[in-house]
């Protein structure tokens, strides 16, 4: 049997699997698979505030604030490299640049006639949509999330980058920072990338979606002339492999770099999807 690395993503699982619902029981759950969970220091409470404490004591775990989940440290992207990925992944991508030269030569040697240029990809700064998998297995990954938007609204700018949440997969509807209800996503600029973290329903719960659904909000986003990344904290021999023939699927992980990035957005345009 092949062993795989354990990821972010499948300490999370042990979560729900070992029925971990307290954060000294995530911890030691995730020392043994080698990770480290860092939690908030509170001030102890008084009065009032010590009574509202003793009755949150009472609900059920997945009822609590996404933001109470415990934050994973280190960070799931390496800090010095996290810049340079976000600046790689929000690029618009075209064959409008100059002839490739490889391709030229290779025809050449062959004899083959050449019908027309191959371009080379041109690459030109954008903003980016970034769609939050809210859903209960992401949940652990909350505050991951909201850094990572953060970080990307440094870099690219707070205007060109829009923040949408949704539950099972886009395609049943998502929420923006003004509307309460469930809308209908449209890719908003044609040529940006919609930059989705989620676990593609590889983490289980009752609202993951099958694959069917990620196909069908992948052929949505390409109808608008967008590509879609989907940033996964579960290592490649867990894709599912109709999804990451359709998408650009990147791990969600410390060994990611902007190197990783660059051969995920060239697999499949060399494949001409």
């Amino acid at each position: 049997m092949r062993l795989h690395s354990i990821s972010a993503g499948d300490v999370v699982r042990a979560f729900r699997i070992l029925d971990a619902r307290d954060e000294e029981t995530r911890a030691a759950i995730a020392h043994v698979l080698g990770f480290d969970l860092q939690t908030e220091a509170r001030p102890a409470a008084t009065g009032k505030r010590a009574l509202n404490n003793e009755k949150r004591k009472d609900e059920k775990p997945q009822a609590r604030r996404l933001s109470e989940a415990p934050l994973f440290n280190p960070p799931l992207f390496n800090p010095q490299w996290t810049r340079a990925m976000i600046s790689t992944m929000a690029r618009i991508r075209s064959r409008s640049g100059a002839p490739e030269i490889e391709a030229l030569v290779a025809a050449a040697a062959e004899r083959q006639p050449m019908h027309s240029l191959a371009l080379s990809i041109s690459e030109t700064a954008s903003g980016a949509d970034v769609l939050l998998d809210i859903g209960e297995p992401m949940a652990v990954f909350s505050r991951e999330q909201a850094r990572l938007v953060h970080m990307m609204r440094r870099v690219l700018g707070r205007g060109v980058v829009s923040a949408f949440r949704f539950v099972g997969s886009p395609a049943r509807g998502v929420l923006g920072q003004s509307n309460s209800d469930f809308e209908a996503y449209r890719p908003a600029r044609p040529g940006w990338p919609v930059i989705v973290l989620t676990d593609l329903g590889i983490g289980g719960g009752a609202a993951a979606a099958p694959s069917s659904e990620w196909l069908e909000f992948s052929r949505l986003v390409r109808s608008g002339g967008c590509h879609l990344l989907a940033l996964v904290p579960y290592p490649p021999a867990r894709w599912p492999a109709d999804l990451a023939l359709s998408m650009h699927i990147i791990q969600w992980g410390r060994a990611t770099s902007v190197r990783t990035i660059k051969t995920a957005l060239s697999s499949l345009e060399r494949h001409g999807r």
